[in-house]
């Protein structure tokens, strides 16, 4: 069985267990962006899925995953 996958600075929408589909949210303001939609491949250890700019109050911030 493969475990749930976790994430930070983002919302999980989906996790098929191989994939995860999320929203970024910046951790300064919490705006989650449900207009953007991205999709990373994580199966073990961190995986980091990019760095985003939050329109709200400008700073950068990044989103990364796991399976523990």
């Amino acid at each position: 069985m493969t475990k749930m996958a976790w994430a930070e600075n983002a919302v999980i929408i989906k996790d098929n267990g191989m994939q995860v589909a999320y929203h970024p949210k910046c951790p300064n303001c919490g705006k989650v962006y449900e207009n953007i939609t991205s999709n990373v491949g994580v199966s073990g250890g961190t995986t980091y899925a990019g760095t985003f700019s939050c329109y709200k109050c400008g700073k950068a911030f990044s989103c990364r995953f796991g399976r523990n």
